[in-house]
């Protein structure tokens, strides 16, 4: 079990990785719209035919995915915004998008192993009600 001062610098750490990894997201996202409306002007992908099938502009769904990472980076800067605040329903939440990042080896994988060892057990209430004492009074 790690002390609540510990616990406490770990979580300021995590919000603000969470803040620089939501604004990559943003930056991602732009970039990836950029192509996806680049590859959209190019005829070829204006209708595509499969056996009787006709796919027509079949290159609109991949708007899908910058969308999706605005998404992702709005709810990574909501629970950077609630770890800060120490709150913890974002303490326990931010676990579902760390298992997201588990698959950007090396460096996703290790903030989500760094993630889970810092929220599976958080200091109880109690426990930050004195380490805060113990701070004010020295």
């Amino acid at each position: 079990m790690k002390s609540p001062e510990q616990f406490q610098r770990h979580n300021k750490i995590i919000g603000k990785i969470l803040i620089v990894v939501s604004l990559l997201h943003l930056v991602f996202s732009a970039f990836m719209y950029n192509a996806v409306y680049f590859f959209d002007s190019w005829e070829i992908f204006s209708d595509i035919h499969i056996g009787g099938l006709t796919f027509r502009h079949p290159a609109a769904l991949m708007y899908a995915f910058p969308f999706f990472y605005v998404g992702l980076a709005i709810i990574e800067f909501i629970l950077a915004a609630g770890i800060l605040a120490n709150q913890k329903w974002a303490q326990k939440a931010s676990m579902a998008p760390a298992v997201f990042y588990f698959f950007n080896f090396p460096l996703g994988t290790a903030f989500c192993i760094y993630i889970f060892l810092t929220f599976w057990e958080t200091p109880t209430a109690a426990e930050m009600e004195v380490s805060q004492k113990a701070e004010e009074n020295s």
